[in-house]
Formats: structure tokens, sequence, C-alpha cells
């Protein structure tokens, strides 16, 4: 429960000053798994499972983001995050899903964990949704308010619901 509580100052600090980065930087550090330097975090920031998730060097993570990773015993459920990602203002990233199975005649659901893996030089557009098993390629543009169900190639630009690949460049 320790991480509720980084996080808790980590949110406090809305909206950051310049000479609070290297707070959010130590809060950092002690929130994830690893965490490279010269990281931005525009708070509120919402984590499930930080110690989970991998940041790179120079990550830039915008405002109101949710990241939602496996918890510590199942290492399917790992968020991977490159170097020189940045992330848009209410991103969403799942390495979760339930999925629905039915036992004695009940609907019943359990736990599905797929990591999830952002890498170099991506940046993914406000408000976007990542879901669990995706990779999106190293240099790859995911727009804004897209859902991403399946895994993106490298150097190419991807919109919509679901999203698609529309240019590679």
């Amino acid at each position: 429960m320790k991480h509720h509580r980084l996080l808790h100052i980590l949110n406090a600090l809305t909206p950051p000053d310049d000479e609070d980065l290297p707070l959010i930087r130590w809060l950092a550090q002690h929130l994830f798994k690893e965490c490279g330097e010269k990281l931005i975090i525009k708070p509120p920031l919402y984590l499930e499972n930080p110690e989970q998730i991998t940041l790179g060097r120079y990550v830039f993570i915008n405002s109101a983001c949710f990241f939602h990773a496996g918890n510590e015993t199942d290492t399917d459920g790992t968020i991977m995050i490159g170097d020189f990602v940045k992330i848009g203002p209410g991103t969403h990233i799942y390495s979760i899903r339930h999925s629905p199975y039915e036992k004695d005649g009940l609907l019943c659901t359990a736990n599905d964990h797929q990591p999830v893996r952002l890498e170099d030089h991506c940046k993914i557009g406000g408000g976007s949704i990542i879901m669990p098993g995706v990779v999106i390629g190293r240099e790859a543009i995911i727009g804004s308010g897209s859902v991403v169900t399946k895994s993106i190639p490298a150097r190419c630009m991807a919109v919509g619901n679901p999203c698609r690949v529309i240019r590679q460049y």
C-alpha cells in the first residue's frame, strides 16, 4: 500500500511547478519497477500495481492518465514504456482484462493478463485506450481517442476505434 501514499503526494502537486520536477522524479523512482532519467509526469496520475510498470528515459506522461498493470505475482501483466515516449492526457493503458466464462450455469469472470509494450519514440494521443497484449512499434503515432486492440507496427500512424494504420513512413 506504500504506492497509494506516494501517488497521493504526487497528485497533490497539481498543477506542478518546475521546482516540483525533482520530487516527481523521486516519487516515480519509488513507485515504478524501473524509471529512466528525465521523466516528466503531469499529475494527476492513476495507477494500479505500479511495481509492474517500467518507464524508459525521457518519458512524458500528461495529466489524468490511468495505467492498470497486473499484480506482482503475475509476470504477464507488465506495462513497459520505452525511451522518448510521449503519452497524451487521459490515456488509459490496461494489461489486465476480465475474461467471461460459464460455470454451473453462472456467468463468471477470470483475470487475464497480457503485457503491453510502447516501444521507443512513440507518441500516444490524448484519450487513447490501449488494451492488453498490444505492442506499439518504435516511432509509431496513435491518434487521439483511439482504441488500440491489436499491435501497431513501427513507423506508422494509426487512428480510430478500433485503431487502424492509416500511414506508414
